[in-house]
């Protein structure tokens, strides 16, 4: 299954891969304790938190990289 902004980020940090290109965004983003409770939401979503830490241009060069995982 492709990730996009449209999975959840339960199904995103299932993806080593994945798991890499937001980490090159945000370092930390998949050991926050605080992703237990968002795992049903989508990933479009919650890298728009502040906690993410990622700016617009981050966010978008981000939506792109995941276009390249197929």
């Amino acid at each position: 299954m492709a990730i996009s902004y449209d999975s959840t980020l339960k199904e995103v940090l299932e993806s080593p891969e994945a798991v890499a290109l937001i980490e090159k965004y945000s370092p930390g983003f998949s050991k926050n304790p605080q992703l237990k409770m968002a795992l049903g939401m989508k990933l479009g979503m919650c890298v728009k938190f502040p906690q993410a830490k990622m700016t617009k241009e981050q966010v978008k060069a981000l939506e792109e990289d995941l276009k390249t995982l197929a």
